[in-house]
């Protein structure tokens, strides 16, 4: 089934990343479940970038849970907080603040995403507002890389407090 649902098309997408360009949150979260990958299969796009372009926060959400890294680089050089803070959505950029994303990481420009947000807009605001990451979502954050996305629902086996395990899975504040 691997090859078949993260097949790339002839423009080096795969269906989930059509999905996550298009908002099909319904279709985004059955080809997770049917083994997509979140990361994307190309250097040249991924799920979370279409996602992130378009705005839809949902579909960034459900590959977040599943493990898409919030700090990956296409050859672009865009992370997907430079994209959400280019097109200038700041809930979008807070979202992917609060999973981790790296506000102080640079393009191929040698920008930062407070670099590239519309001048005295909201997400500006919100990249000036936002410091370092607490400890606990930086603990959560070492938990989930050193697990790795393909074993994140090994989370719920471990012998951890129901509160916990949803803290490390963002089913939780």
């Amino acid at each position: 089934m691997w090859n078949q649902v993260n097949s790339p098309t002839v423009d080096r997408d795969t269906p989930l990343s059509h999905a996550c360009a298009r908002g099909h949150l319904n279709c985004v979260t059955l080809l997770l479940q049917h083994g997509a990958t979140p990361h994307g299969t190309t250097d040249y796009t991924s799920p979370i970038h279409q996602a992130a372009a378009k705005g839809h926060t949902k579909c960034l959400e459900a590959l977040v849970q599943q493990g898409a890294d919030v700090n990956f680089h296409c050859k672009g050089g865009d992370s997907p907080l430079h994209v959400g803070a280019r097109l200038g959505q700041p809930e979008l950029v807070a979202m992917l603040l609060d999973h981790g994303a790296n506000s102080s990481a640079r393009d191929t420009a040698g920008n930062c995403p407070r670099d590239v947000t519309p001048p005295n807009s909201a997400t500006e605001t919100l990249l000036n507002q936002r410091g370092a990451s607490c400890l606990s979502q930086l603990c959560r954050l070492a938990v989930r890389r050193e697990l790795g996305w393909a074993r994140l629902s090994d989370i719920n086996t471990l012998p951890l407090p129901k509160e916990l395990k949803q803290y490390l899975l963002y089913q939780s504040d």
